[in-house]
């Protein structure tokens, strides 16, 4: 005879054995990456629903490293559709008329302020123009949202630069003696400079977590987290053999985004690993090219810590198994 009792008891074996789904609302689930599917690199969009991946821009040149505006509206990214030259510009997301925000020979990796008023990115120009063994030095500088009012934030061997929650500091990689590349953290009017980490480990793409507590980057092959003091640092891939690269937090801060090679024979794909677990799973998979540069909108207020230190405003991601 079946009681309440065990029905109960027999509702919660079978939960044990069946997979947890962690959905998000499709609204919060917009994503911007770069994909080499039709040739190029272009810009694309994709909603929770991964199969809904809409092409942003269409241009035989080079467009790629999007990241949103803080109201969901605009897409900023780089482009050498200008006479070669890597560059930032700007669209919405009917993917006309685009505009082009800088005039360097090489602006890359933009970040939108949290206030949608500037952008930080690097560039290799006026005193970083110089080379070491065939590498470009990079500069850090900031722009308004429009272009104008340009600004030098860090000087040579700087890139990747993110911005802090409430927009008062930016993250970056840096190095001092052009071979090990550390975190480093400034404030936005270029004052109150800070090294976060001191080993031996070439260290790219930081990143700060929603909620201001963590920041995750590459380390040699793998992704790391480390709190945002620079101590506790996790490795939290595992994969051999691959090259794990530009970590993104999800807006709870529980997952990280990255892309690496699918396998051996394949292209880039997105995958994300769950915190909890540490265990990689695919998201965006390689569709006749490879996906990379993943950027996630989150609509809505963002909380900030005390910490005040994240960078984009990432979105929702549907987590799959």
């Amino acid at each position: 005879m079946l009681t309440i009792r065990n029905i109960l008891a027999a509702t919660l074996i079978i939960s044990l054995f069946v997979p947890v789904q962690i959905s998000y609302a499709k609204e919060d689930t917009k994503i911007a990456f770069t994909s080499s599917r039709g040739g190029g690199k272009d810009i694309y969009v994709v909603d929770g629903d991964v199969r809904n991946q809409t092409r942003l821009t269409v241009h035989p040149k080079d467009d790629y490293n999007p990241t949103w505006s803080p109201d969901g509206r605009r897409i900023a990214f780089v482009s050498n559709r200008n006479a070669g030259k890597s560059q930032i510009w700007a669209v919405g997301l009917d993917g006309k008329n685009p505009v082009k925000l800088t005039d360097g020979t090489r602006d890359e990796y933009p970040d939108w302020s949290p206030d949608g008023k500037k952008i930080v990115y690097q560039s290799h120009r006026r005193e970083a123009r110089e080379v070491f063994v065939g590498q470009p030095r990079f500069e850090i500088y900031v722009i308004d949202s429009d272009g104008s009012n340009i600004k030098q934030l860090m000087g040579k061997d700087s890139i990747h630069p993110c911005w802090s929650p409430g927009g008062t500091r930016v993250i970056f990689s840096h190095s001092k003696d052009l071979e090990t590349n550390q975190i480093y953290s400034i404030d936005s009017d270029g004052e109150n400079l800070k090294q976060l980490t001191y080993d031996n480990m070439y260290k790219r793409y930081p990143s700060f977590s929603r909620d201001g507590k963590k920041i995750a980057y590459t380390g040699k092959q793998h992704i790391w987290v480390m709190d945002s003091d620079g101590i506790n640092k996790k490795r939290v891939t595992k994969r051999k053999d691959f090259v794990d690269e530009h970590p993104t937090w999800s807006p709870d801060s529980k997952a990280i985004a990255f892309h690496a090679i699918r396998n051996q024979l394949d292209g880039l794909a997105i995958f994300v690993v769950d915190l909890s677990r540490n265990r990689a799973k695919l998201f965006i998979d390689v569709q006749g090219g490879s996906n990379l540069d993943a950027d996630w909108h989150h609509p809505g207020p963002l909380s900030i810590s005390p910490v005040d230190t994240k960078v984009t405003i990432w979105g929702r991601l549907k987590s799959r198994k």
